[in-house]
């Protein structure tokens, strides 16, 4: 997802959560039983048997963390995009809401210049023009849900709540 051209969430943090996800899922289906491991051994590391879920688990533990802290870094840029902040329109739309809207705002300008002091014209004009509006306004209020959601909710609560369900599962079946 893009902001102005920019990506909403960094490839660091994409990185981080795909981690995450899949230090989790594994550590939750090794904490079922479902892996079996007589001995491991990755990037050159053997672990014995029943060694390898706690360094699973610290693991996860690791990339959880690094996982908030760049989702966190996101997240001020995302509102430093004026999401939330200083601007109403420069943060909430792609490229193309904002250039919609940018001729909108020249046309209604410009109509209103040229129109005076003429009362019935100036209520014609925003008769035509409302529905415009009212559509340009429901289009912002949905992307900013899905920002939101893809924000909070894909890139945060999703790798942060398998990582601490993974935590959990461990801990209990331990």
């Amino acid at each position: 997802m893009n902001f102005l051209g920019e990506q909403a969430i960094s490839g660091a943090t994409r990185a981080t959560g795909r981690t995450t996800l899949v230090f989790s899922g594994t550590l939750v289906f090794g904490a079922l039983g479902w892996i079996q491991l007589a001995e491991t051994s990755i990037i050159g590391l053997k672990f014995e048997q029943g060694k390898f879920l706690p360094v699973l688990a610290v693991l996860v533990v690791i990339s959880a963390i690094a996982h908030f802290v760049q989702w966190y870094s996101d997240l001020a840029s995302y509102r430093g995009w004026n999401i939330h902040g200083q601007s109403k329109w420069a943060g909430r739309a792609s490229a193309a809401h904002n250039k919609r809207f940018h001729g909108l705002v020249e046309d209604l300008i410009s109509a209103v210049e040229e129109l005076g002091q003429d009362e019935y014209a100036i209520e014609d004009m925003v008769s035509q023009i409302l529905p415009e509006l009212k559509l340009f306004n429901t289009s912002l209020r949905n992307y900013g849900r899905f920002a939101e959601l893809y924000v909070y909710g894909w890139h945060f609560a999703v790798p942060i709540l398998a990582a601490l369900i993974a935590l959990g599962m461990y801990f209990h079946n331990g």
